[in-house]
């Protein structure tokens, strides 16, 4: 079996999505024989029996021209090469583009993940529907930076050709993993370079830790957001439907997660009382967010760009809970063929998104907890892991 050395500023339990794939990517590998050594930048990482893991100062910068220029350092650094030269496989589940070329040069295997859109967008982010904003791709992520604060703003605005020096990097992989269908689409039609390097490999969901949920639901309909006030999360388009929806004085209890600011408190501060009760969880531990679950009628997911793959919306379906999601990236390809796809909804259409909250919350207790478990099977069944091995086999091994 092919011994592969893994790059990653980040390890979870660090960061999101993304980097939770990570972890279950390597955890798969090592079940498939492969030798594994991590080497990351995250302080306290969830260890994974059996693989080797080396932690690096040069990679726990999180700033990205910071890390890219340590990583540069970290190419010329002897115990890299020595360990470079003992693996068959480079594996980049993030960032550390800069590591390619030494691995190029010394005749190594290059496999590149991606969660995200670095490639083409300067906050690795795309507006949906991506067609429609590509030819002003870079005037709305400015836009999204100004929402962050002025100093966000002027630096994209100074470095936007940060994604073409990626790509670049890119051109030397052997091969680069895409988690959607739809992801792979967007790269392929902007990183023309790159079309026939891609393969499509569907991150592993954690199964065992959300189909094991008991769900228990109360008579108040149930909903959990998890985008904080992120513009691009859909926080806005929250608020308006919070608005209106106390207009229509229905019952309805939101549960808002994620990282919030004292102007948002206040604006939710505003809209809270009467038929709608406003939990304000902030941000959730991976562990409570299961618990979370077990009274969950729906999840409310009303992202504005081109979602690679959101572990969001798949563990809500594997916990049985309803996702409520904008037809966005990756989203339609989890929920296709199921009870969840009459529930997603144009982005930034508040109308949609009311009349999907409006649907789920007139349902019967009964009829939810059967939707949920028909979703549960649905999802075990698209996420099936003997498929995701043997796409790994294939690109990991050696021939």
């Amino acid at each position: 079996m092919a011994k592969i050395l893994a790059v990653s500023e980040m390890y979870w339990p660090e960061g999101g999505g993304g980097v939770l794939a990570t972890h279950l990517i390597v955890k798969t590998l090592k079940s498939l024989g492969f030798k594994v050594t991590v080497i990351h930048g995250s302080s306290k990482p969830d260890i994974i029996n059996g693989v080797r893991y080396i932690y690096s100062d040069l990679l726990s910068a999180r700033d990205k021209f910071r890390l890219w220029l340590n990583c540069v350092r970290l190419a010329r650094d002897e115990w890299f090469l020595d360990l470079l030269e003992q693996h068959d496989v480079l594996y980049i589940p993030r960032y550390c583009y800069p590591l390619i070329p030494v691995a190029k040069r010394i005749g190594k295997r290059i496999v590149v993940h991606l969660h995200d859109y670095q490639l083409i967008s300067y906050n690795a982010n795309v507006p949906a529907p991506y067609e429609a904003y590509r030819d002003r791709l870079r005037e709305w992520v400015l836009e999204v930076e100004r929402t962050k604060g002025f100093k966000r703003y002027a630096v994209a605005s100074l470095f936007w050709w940060v994604p073409r020096l990626a790509q670049k990097w890119l051109v030397d992989a052997d091969a680069i993993i895409c988690v959607s269908r739809r992801q792979a689409e967007i790269i392929a039609n902007t990183a023309k370079s790159l079309r026939n390097k891609i393969t499509i490999v569907y991150n592993p969901i954690p199964t065992e830790d959300f189909t094991c949920i008991n769900k228990k639901l109360d008579d108040t309909p149930t909903f959990l957001y998890v985008g904080g006030d992120s513009h691009i999360k859909g926080f806005k388009l929250l608020l308006k439907a919070i608005e209106i929806l106390q207009r229509e004085r229905i019952k309805l209890r939101l549960r808002l997660a994620g990282d919030y600011s004292a102007k948002s408190l206040r604006e939710l501060k505003k809209l809270s009382g009467g038929k709608i009760e406003i939990e304000i969880y902030g941000r959730v531990p991976y562990e409570k967010l299961k618990i979370l679950h077990e009274s969950l009628w729906g999840l409310l997911f009303p992202s504005i760009t081109e979602e690679p793959l959101p572990y969001a919306v798949a563990e809500s379906m594997a916990s049985g809970t309803i996702p409520l999601a904008s037809r966005v990236g990756g989203v339609p390809e989890i929920v296709e063929g199921t009870y969840a796809e009459r529930f997603l909804f144009k982005p930034e259409d508040v109308e949609e998104f009311i009349n999907r909250i409006e649907e789920v919350a007139s349902m019967r207790r009964k009829d939810v907890l059967d939707v949920g478990a028909r979703l549960r099977e649905e999802v075990l069944r698209r996420f099936n892991m003997d498929k995701v091995k043997k796409q790994l086999l294939s690109i990991f091994g050696l021939v």
